[in-house]
């Protein structure tokens, strides 16, 4: 185990259960005990079903209905929100605002913290120039492609400085090529601000180009049936890094684990 000055989150024990409309008791996840390190990035992946987005809302403070512990080491209870949030969040889905332009919205993502007006606009024109969008923080959403109100969504949420960056299949909706682009852009935003990060996500592959280490479920109730450390370095390129025999081994050796959980899911989804 980590020391505290090197934890930003413990979670140990984790059990988290529901109720169906049928009156039905779901367990989604059972006994899940994971340590994430200061800067790391930590990418989820299993079948459908298996706890992921329960997970997330969690860690999100969504749900505070669940058992086990959740530990923030680096958490000061005095001054939670003075200049940065416990944790921000990049859903899959568009959450730009229509009627704001791009530098309202990420000014609109630090409303809850204690700094003054003039602090958050400097902050969004320093996280809008981390992501490209500088000379577009005039525009309004529907101005923008697909890929670029992603990144306004990365940007609000990088303004607020969490200790810990969520991220729910935030480049799912885009096509392929878009796709690469912005992981590239992702490998150096977190090189550039050391972000701890939780990232779920379905793509293998986008999994292995990330993250430093993935953890994979099992199918329902979740548990985490192996963490494999990524080993290709933190400065990485994701457009050669796919064509590498270490990636291609690594990539089959997690389908075949990640499959035989997708079947299992299968087989209860089918009873």
């Amino acid at each position: 185990m980590q020391p505290d000055a090197m934890r930003a989150l413990s979670i140990q024990g984790l059990q988290k259960s529901f109720v169906t409309q049928r009156r039905q008791v779901v367990r989604a996840i059972s006994d899940f005990s994971l340590e994430v390190n200061v800067s790391e990035v930590i990418a989820v992946l299993g079948p459908s079903g298996c706890g992921k987005s329960s997970l997330l809302r969690i860690l999100a403070g969504l749900d505070s209905v669940y058992s086990g512990t959740i530990d923030w080491p680096l958490r000061k209870s005095s001054d939670a929100k003075a200049s940065g949030l416990q944790s921000a969040t990049v859903f899959q889905s568009d959450s730009t605002f229509p009627w704001m332009n791009v530098r309202q919205n990420v000014i609109f993502g630090m409303t809850s913290l204690k700094i003054d007006r003039d602090a958050a606009a400097q902050r969004a024109d320093y996280y809008l120039k981390l992501v490209g969008l500088e000379k577009f923080h005039l525009s309004y959403p529907h101005e923008l492609s697909g890929g670029m109100r992603q990144r306004v969504c990365i940007a609000r949420a990088l303004a607020t400085e969490p200790k810990l960056l969520l991220m729910d299949e935030p480049l799912a909706a885009l096509d392929a090529q878009t796709r690469v682009v912005i992981q590239q852009e992702l490998l150096r935003i977190w090189l550039q601000t050391k972000s701890t990060v939780i990232y779920i996500t379905h793509d293998l592959g986008e999994a292995l180009t990330l993250a430093d280490r993935v953890v994979l479920m099992t199918a329902r109730p979740g548990r985490i049936k192996t963490i494999r450390n990524i080993p290709f370095g933190r400065n990485r390129d994701a457009y050669e890094l796919r064509g590498t025999p270490e990636f291609g081994e690594l990539e089959v050796d997690l389908w075949r684990l990640l499959a035989e959980e997708v079947g299992q899911s299968l087989v209860m989804e089918s009873r």
